[in-house]
């Protein structure tokens, strides 16, 4: 994680399921920029709210997704996407290229990119993020950031 903070300059989270429908922030390594996003350990969110928890969602079968996305969604920004039929083509496309985006999901000015921890059996066990405000969010960077958030949760996969 200190490797991709130092890579990115931003603020990298560690995120681990948290029963069927929730993560738990279990670890923050804080950017050295003077405006930077704040992540509290301990925090925790339904699956869709973040992009390691769409990373998990991406993970898992079909069925699964399914009844995590048959409880309702709680709209924490004007952004939140609730849907489940977008969610569902948001994990379609986050399946496709090996990690999540989120813009302003579950707080105003934050943005992050996400990829998932695998255990045991390609199991998803959580999920690594790129956290930043939006200010410093540009969609060019995305897929080098993507690259560098899937290869450290690769990486970490590899250790369990």
């Amino acid at each position: 994680m200190r490797e991709l903070r130092d890579l990115t300059n931003e603020t990298i989270t560690l995120q681990v399921r948290d029963g069927a429908e929730r993560v738990v922030q279990i670890e923050r390594m804080d950017s050295h920029q003077a405006v930077r996003t704040f992540i509290k350990v301990g925090s925790t969110w339904q699956l869709p709210h973040t992009s390691g928890g769409m990373a998990i969602m991406a993970c898992l079968p079909d069925d699964e997704v399914d009844r995590i996305l048959s409880s309702p969604i709680q709209q924490l920004t004007p952004q939140t996407d609730t849907d489940p039929e977008s969610i569902r083509k948001k994990i379609e496309e986050i399946r496709r290229v090996g990690y999540a985006v989120n813009v302003n999901q579950n707080r105003m000015g934050v943005c992050a990119v996400g990829a998932a921890v695998l255990g045991e059996g390609g199991c998803p066990v959580g999920g690594i993020g790129i956290s930043m405000p939006e200010t410093r969010f540009d969609e060019n960077r995305v897929p080098w950031w993507g690259k560098q958030v899937s290869d450290t949760a690769a990486n970490v996969s590899s250790l369990l």
